[in-house]
């Protein structure tokens, strides 16, 4: 597993729910939305405290990404590979 935690470019559904997105150039599209949840970051560390979308994503090339839509930075993440 590996922690990126950095921008991407998100193409999402109606839902806000991600259907591709580009990581290191390439185009990958989402076969599968294997887990989504939402989090709040603690209310001491930010005002108003950080709130995440996260959906834990299979492509169709097979890898398994964890990408999330951070409010209020309106900003998707690529935050972890799964090896």
């Amino acid at each position: 597993m590996s922690l990126i935690d950095r921008p991407i470019r998100v193409d999402a559904d109606s839902q806000n729910r991600p259907v591709a997105f580009v990581w290191r150039g390439i185009r990958r599209v989402v076969a599968e939305v294997l887990e989504e949840w939402r989090e709040i970051g603690p209310w001491w560390e930010q005002d108003p405290p950080e709130e995440r979308f996260v959906y834990r994503v299979q492509t169709q090339d097979g890898g398994v990404y964890e990408i999330d839509y951070r409010i209020p930075a309106r900003q998707w993440f690529l935050y972890r590979i799964y090896d």
